[in-house]
């Protein structure tokens, strides 16, 4: 229901993304209240892995419009295009996606649709990956009536490849727990190239999430260890009392496949869940094609059940060259470098199936195994522990003192200081009046 499109502001001279309500919603009271919530949604979230919105209006008197951070890179859906991630890649991007969310979950908003091309890949100065959450636009807020209430009752909004047995009965009662299916779901993903479970249509699907048994990871990546596979599995356990409870917990389970990058974002969330930091050994690059072993002490409770319970440059498209008059900040845009075209009433793909199902019970407790893959489908109704240091040896008896008078040691020159780090210049304030809509 939207397009992205790249924008340059006239007295700034920074690149911006305008993100445009299609016209063909702008009537649409429900769709333009969604719009509103994306935007309150990733405003509302600080956390630096989801994209910044600085600003919202309405162009023209009713075509709704967001101004966001501008985003140089692509998705992790099109970069799985040129094949599968390492598992030190893979664990990396989920693990700042669990940043993003973790901060989300605290200010009671659940994503609802996570997946591969809603984490978007751009690169710190030093050429690592930076990954932002996008798509906010069918976030359920916990406890605000007026925003359940665009989702009704029976309802069914998501992704259904990646989506839990509890959104697929029921997307308005779903918890935060149906983002960390969906994050389980995601890795898999980007480690086998497909997901967990593929159907023909979506009733079937629906039956495979249900009540099928996912390929085992390994079947798909042997280089993936089973611990490592175990982890995956709790992660999409059907039951959700099963799952890891927080993404605190996932990222501490995941903490032995993480690089070192990782590292930060792992001690912030284990202690902000009440746990005992990983250790840092167990987040060092490995060696090639070697997985890290899996030491279930990091956090016994998350794991031992767990069978049971570069970036490129975004695609061009057609140039638009459309001057947008906002205000006197005048925003040209540069190109429908369409960042995405999403809708809130998510029209089937791969599976061109009807709009609902009957409702499916999501809890057995069969032993759950990896997953399959097909287009996404959419639709609308310890660580090992750092080894000890070796006690010191015993210090041996002085000898005894000479009769000689030592020389006095020459004075070592102190070290000159170091020169002060000049502060960084404030930035230029922004003039929100920039966006104002005459």
């Amino acid at each position: 229901m939207g397009v992205v499109v790249e924008a340059k502001h006239l007295q700034l001279h920074e690149r911006v993304a305008l993100k445009f309500l299609l016209p063909e919603y702008a009537g649409s009271g429900e769709a333009a209240e969604r719009f509103l919530r994306e935007a309150r949604a990733a405003a509302k979230i600080k956390s630096s892995h989801v994209a910044r919105v600085v600003d919202v209006g309405t162009l023209d008197g009713d075509l709704p419009y967001m101004v966001m951070e501008f985003l140089d890179g692509t998705d992790a859906a099109v970069r799985l295009e040129r094949g599968v991630l390492s598992v030190e890649d893979a664990v990396d991007y989920v693990v700042q996606a669990c940043d993003a969310i973790a901060d989300a979950h605290a200010q009671g908003i659940v994503h609802r649709d996570l997946k591969p091309a809603n984490l978007f890949v751009s690169q710190h100065s030093d050429g690592s990956p930076m990954v932002k959450v996008l798509d906010f636009g069918i976030s359920k807020v916990v406890g605000d009536d007026k925003v359940d209430s665009l989702t009704r009752t029976t309802a069914t909004v998501g992704s259904a490849l990646y989506m839990s047995p509890e959104q697929i009965k029921q997307s308005r009662s779903v918890d935060h727990r149906t983002d960390i299916y969906a994050l389980g779901v995601t890795l898999y993903e980007l480690l086998a190239g497909r997901q967990p479970f593929i159907a023909d249509n979506f009733p079937a699907l629906c039956v495979e999430i249900a009540t099928g048994a996912p390929t085992p990871l390994r079947e798909l990546r042997p280089d993936v260890s089973p611990e490592l596979a175990q982890v995956l599995e709790r992660a999409y356990e059907r039951d959700r009392e099963r799952r890891f409870q927080s993404v605190a917990e996932l990222v501490v389970a995941l903490a032995p496949w993480a690089p070192a990058r990782s590292h930060t974002i792992i001690q912030r969330l284990a202690r902000a869940g009440g746990m005992q930091p990983a250790a840092a050994t167990g987040m060092l690059p490995h060696p090639a094609g070697v997985t890290a072993a899996y030491d279930p002490s990091t956090n016994a409770s998350f794991a031992q059940s767990a069978t049971n319970a570069p970036m490129t440059a975004p695609r061009k498209t057609t140039s638009v060259w459309l001057p947008v008059a906002i205000g006197g900040g005048l925003l040209v845009v540069l190109s429908a470098a369409a960042i995405g075209v999403m809708g809130v009433v998510r029209g089937s793909t791969a599976a061109q199936a009807p709009a609902s199902a009957e409702p499916l019970e999501s809890a057995l407790p069969a032993q759950v195994e990896p997953l399959a893959s097909a287009a996404p489908v959419e639709f609308a109704p310890s660580a090992d522990p750092a080894p000890s240091a070796e006690a010191p040896p015993k210090a041996a008896a002085p000898p005894k003192p000479q009769a000689v008078t030592p020389k006095a040691a020459p004075k070592a020159e102190p070290p000159a200081p170091k020169p002060a780090a000049t502060p960084a210049p404030a930035p230029t304030p922004k003039k929100y009046d920039a966006y104002d809509v005459r």
